[in-house]
């Protein structure tokens, strides 16, 4: 059994970044690094001011040993007209949205600190599935408008309202509205079918019982029923619900494997640790007594980074650095 954390990760972000001949990339400590040499009396001085394009091609620079890495660009204070400027486009809508009071943008994302089977002061999303498209309310508009959006169905459309204008009639009304609705309705039927699948698949999924460490004792609860924070058993050959930090496995040196094939495509068996403070622990309610918190990095899209801490407070206060081998994302498998 692994005994790991829920905390909210995916989110969609853009990620600004430029490409620089750094010069080599060494792991330390599970973090890339730049290994970047000092130079020399004999080299030419370097103008750290000056802009650096984002892709040089030379032909003379073919045998050239640098490699390029990327290189986060550094932060830098904003002006007063880029401050303004900033100011006025988050006041517009996104172009997606009829008003831009309710604009549909996504909500700014930060750092979070999760407290662990405790409530947590910031109110997080529910760990529920959602796949479906179409509810009882909007499956007919939304069905009617994805089909008329396409003209050539649209050109069907007029001509079959023409042929209810007598001056305008050219044939029998029902040669032109008896071949569209025969259309419609088999593609309502279609995305009918197709939704009620989806949702039986969420269903499903929503569903899978897991078990829980409470300070009451172990208890069973459903997936959409996990909150972030909770500390859950995961077994083996059981898909792991949501993005979590491994705290503790049955294997003395604290690892174990996951498949993350459903992610991103790959078959071979991948190392994950538990987190050294948790894994040397007596029992699984210590954890409960040792005042544990989480620091998680603003959400991103790279699924191969993670930079967050462990804090514990008991027996002594304690802050332990996370990086990728510590979490395994929702919907990976533990393999062993």
């Amino acid at each position: 059994l692994l005994y790991t954390i829920k905390f909210e990760y995916h989110a969609m972000v853009d990620v600004e970044i430029r490409l620089e001949p750094l010069g080599r990339a060494s792991p330390v400590n599970g973090v890339l690094q730049n290994d970047i040499s000092q130079p020399t009396a004999g080299d030419p001085p370097r103008n750290r001011n000056s802009a650096t394009p984002l892709l040089e091609e030379d032909s003379d620079s073919a045998d050239s040993t640098d490699e390029l890495i990327y290189s986060a660009p550094k932060h830098r204070k904003p002006s007063s007209e880029g401050r303004n400027r900033k100011s006025v486009s988050q006041s517009k809508s996104c172009g997606r949205c009829f008003y831009s009071m309710a604009c549909c943008k996504d909500p700014e994302l930060h750092e979070r600190k999760v407290y662990l089977a405790q409530p947590n002061p910031t109110k997080f999303a529910k760990n529920e599935v959602k796949n479906t498209k179409y509810n009882a309310v909007t499956f007919l508009p939304k069905v009617l408008f994805q089909q008329f959006k396409v003209f050539i169905n649209l050109y069907f459309l007029m001509v079959a309202i023409t042929q209810l204008i007598p001056i305008l009639r050219v044939t029998f009304v029902y040669t032109s509205w008896v071949p569209l609705g025969f259309v419609l309705a088999v593609t309502m039927c279609r995305e009918a079918y197709d939704d009620l699948k989806r949702r039986w698949r969420d269903a499903e999924v929503n569903s899978e019982q897991y078990k829980k460490l409470t300070p009451q004792g172990v208890v069973t609860i459903s997936s959409d029923k996990i909150a972030v924070g909770d500390i859950i058993y995961i077994g083996k050959d059981q898909r792991v619900p949501a993005d979590v930090v491994l705290l503790r496995t049955t294997e003395k040196s604290g690892s174990c494997f996951i498949r993350t094939d459903q992610l991103d495509g790959e078959t071979d068996w991948k190392l994950r640790l538990a987190v050294g403070t948790t894994q040397k622990l007596g029992a699984d309610v210590d954890i409960l007594r040792s005042g544990p918190a989480v620091y998680a990095e603003k959400p991103q899209k790279d699924i191969y980074n993670f930079i967050g801490n462990f804090f514990a407070t008991l027996p002594s206060d304690v802050e332990e650095p996370l990086n990728i081998e510590n979490t395994m994302w929702a919907n990976s498998v533990v393999a062993r």
